[in-house]
């Protein structure tokens, strides 16, 4: 009996170790891939911000980055409480970022663009300074354009 319960024993550790593992190489690789579109995201802002004007291949490149970080958000909201919170911070700093750097280059429409955006994806108590902090940008946006 005692032989029989020790080898249940082994086996249910043999076992969790597997998921475990495989838990551990799928977050590292989720992290990696999320860390690779947040980065590449970032370089292409720095870029936008470094350019003149309101379009081009680098604005188009923040705006694609900022939709797959927000369509990767919806997606791991039912999934992972860890990774759904690594999302949504890359997700708003590129989303904030990109509508920050529009902003004060005068892209007065796809700065509005994106804070309304994020007012309407982050709904709920929970997302509520998301939704302030966009509500300023989409203050300053109407006070520049009274001032025009």
């Amino acid at each position: 009996m005692f032989i029989n319960s020790l080898i249940l024993i082994v086996l249910l550790m043999l076992n969790v170790g597997c998921v475990g593992s495989h838990q551990v190489n799928d977050v590292s690789n989720f992290y990696n891939e999320t860390s690779n579109r947040y980065s590449d995201g970032k370089n292409a802002l720095k870029a936008y911000s470094a350019e003149n004007g309101c379009n081009g291949r680098n604005a188009d490149s923040v705006k694609n980055y900022i939709k797959m970080l927000e369509h990767s958000q919806g997606a791991e909201l039912l999934y992972s409480r860890y990774r759904s919170d690594l999302i949504r911070n890359y997700h708003t700093e590129l989303a904030f970022g990109y509508a920050d750097v529009a902003l004060k280059k005068g892209c007065l429409d796809d700065a509005d663009n994106v804070y309304r955006g994020l007012i309407s994806f982050y709904v709920g108590d929970a997302y509520s300074g998301i939704r302030d902090r966009a509500k300023l940008g989409i203050d300053d946006i109407r006070s520049m354009r009274e001032s025009r």
